[in-house]
């Protein structure tokens, strides 16, 4: 986490120290901003967790159920991605339950392989890819109750 977060400001030219930090849902949040106050780069550090998505699943702002690596420890790191791209516009998502199974689990298609996902695909597969990769992106944001 800490070489991405420098790599980050060294695309930014940020400095090592960050402009603000604080606590954000009992978690210590430290963001870079750019000179006109804007911020580039933000950064969670949750305490204890082990290695998965963090959710917050009880309370106020609560998204999502927890599972194997989907972790309940009182943040969701979706709805905060979403917020810092401004994916939400100005009002949190009403909170919705989480299925339990993953039903409506997406797969590729027989003729794309999986080892050829990293950039050697045809131009009809790398359509198909991408709009299963949206897919699956969108059907997370439902999941966690940040889209209809």
């Amino acid at each position: 986490m800490e070489a991405i977060a420098a790599q980050w400001r060294g695309v930014h030219e940020l400095p090592e120290r960050p402009s603000d930090i604080d606590v954000i849902d009992q978690v210590p949040h430290r963001t870079w901003r750019a000179p006109d106050g804007r911020a580039l780069l933000e950064e969670y550090v949750v305490p204890g967790m082990g290695h998965g998505t963090p959710l917050k699943t009880r309370g106020a702002g609560a998204y999502g159920a927890s599972a194997p690596y989907m972790l309940d420890v009182g943040i969701s790191s979706t709805l905060r991605i979403a917020q810092f791209w401004e994916i939400l516009g100005t009002s949190e998502p009403a909170a919705k339950p989480c299925p339990s199974s993953p039903s409506d689990a997406v797969s590729l298609p027989a003729h794309i392989e999986p080892d050829r996902l990293y950039g050697r695909l045809s131009e009809p597969e790398q359509a198909s890819a991408a709009t299963i990769i949206g897919k699956v992106i969108e059907d997370a944001f439902r999941a966690a109750g940040l889209m209809n």
